[in-house]
């Protein structure tokens, strides 16, 4: 199995004869996503959300999250495996609802953030097939700065290879997102600004901002 893991009304069938049921509680994304011929969900849902690390997917978990808004959670544990990434791209691919993604605003979250929308330049023969380019960044963001008393900069080795980064997107957009990270130059942990109170109004605030008119 994957070490992704995902929750939400979702049932992946692989091969002839094997289930995965998602919506009782979270379980592995199966390694070979390619596997997966079907994906049935037991009732509809409002959106997918990914969350880059394993502690905040259990936080929502243990706040019934999924449930209370009728979604699907997953995550990677950190930078995503390639069955991961699939499954992201799958469920994208087969669902009519936005997918968002919850991630340190530091290098590390951010390339975790283009590898989930735009694949990786290792395995790039597969990104078409992984690559979830209407993925919707909810945070952190740079104003999330303004929470913390004293917030942490980016090196100057960091700021080099988010520069770097910035100048390999394709994608005017992104690029611009970029330089509004490298200009407020703050690197933000989800934890210092979120927990068990938060979590959910930050979320919601943040997706009302992409709801359709």
């Amino acid at each position: 199995m994957s070490r992704g893991s995902i929750i939400g009304p979702v049932l992946f069938k692989v091969g002839e004869d094997v289930m995965i049921d998602a919506s009782l509680r979270a379980v592995q994304i199966p390694h070979d996503i390619h596997l997966v011929d079907h994906i049935k969900l037991k009732k509809p849902v409002s959106f997918v959300l990914v969350v880059e690390k394993l502690s905040i997917f259990n936080m929502l978990v243990n706040l019934n999250f999924h449930v209370t808004h009728n979604c699907i959670i997953i995550t990677g544990c950190g930078k995503p495996d390639m069955a991961t990434r699939g499954a992201v791209f799958k469920l994208s691919y087969c669902l009519p609802v936005k997918v968002y993604i919850l991630a340190d605003l530091d290098l590390d979250g951010l390339q975790i953030y283009f590898t989930y929308k735009l694949g990786s330049k290792v395995r790039a023969f597969e990104n078409l097939c992984v690559a979830s380019r209407d993925l919707i960044w909810l945070g952190a963001r740079p104003e999330d700065s303004l929470l913390l008393q004293e917030p942490n900069e980016f090196t100057r080795v960091q700021q080099k290879s988010l520069t770097d980064l910035r100048d390999s997107l394709p994608n005017i957009s992104d690029r611009d997102r970029l330089n509004t990270v490298l200009d407020w130059n703050f690197t933000l942990n989800l934890h210092d600004i979120l927990d068990y109170e938060n979590i959910v109004e930050y979320l919601t605030n943040r997706m009302a901002e992409f709801e359709d008119p």
